[in-house]
């Protein structure tokens, strides 16, 4: 075997147990609100109008994926929560993205994000947890904006530790396999 050969042996087996051994770790956290008055949808305008229901907020800390899903909500977003340590009674605050496809629906209407602008947020305070943004019923022009979705924790839950591997992880483990199949083909061609 040529020094060309033996030095892409060596490299593949160094990029594979690199990528066996370098995973990154993700905690998912999980917030049931309920109680009373169970999540609550706040009016922006003057009167302020509730609908009580509940609903399981999520986030994951190595994705910035969460969501708030439940009764008459079903809300996902985006977000930078590297530094989100859960807890029972969080405090923090995030500036996070809701994706297209979100709703609301309050009586008898489906609201959808406002996109004009507002900064949509997700408030953690203490007891209880604000997803921030504005929604409008598309299909009802006289209908009054609906604002904060603020929940009662009533649980929490949280899986920590789960190992994900990161995309250059995956390259690298990639690249061991490539070596590995062409190290194959050298010691075939010359058996």
């Amino acid at each position: 075997m040529s020094n060309l050969y033996r030095m892409l042996w060596v490299g593949a087996a160094a990029a594979c147990a690199f990528a066996a051994g370098s995973n990154a770790y993700a905690d998912v956290y999980s917030y049931t609100e309920s109680g009373s008055p169970g999540l609550t949808i706040a009016n922006v305008g003057p009167a302020p109008g509730q609908a009580p229901f509940s609903a399981t907020l999520t986030v994951d800390t190595a994705t910035g994926n969460g969501s708030l899903v439940g009764n008459d909500v079903n809300v996902s977003f985006n977000g930078n929560f590297s530094s989100f340590t859960g807890g029972a009674m969080p405090m923090d605050m995030y500036n996070v993205t809701i994706l297209p496809g979100s709703t609301i629906s309050y009586q008898g209407n489906t609201y959808t994000l406002d996109q004009t602008g507002h900064q949509d947020m997700v408030t953690f305070m203490g007891t209880s947890i604000n997803l921030w943004g504005e929604w409008l019923a598309p299909s009802c022009p006289s209908c009054q904006m609906l604002g904060d979705v603020v929940g009662n924790i009533s649980s929490s839950s949280s899986s920590g530790g789960t190992a994900v591997p990161e995309p250059g992880m995956i390259g690298l483990m990639g690249l061991g396999v490539i070596g590995l199949v062409f190290r194959r083909r050298i010691a075939t061609a010359t058996a």
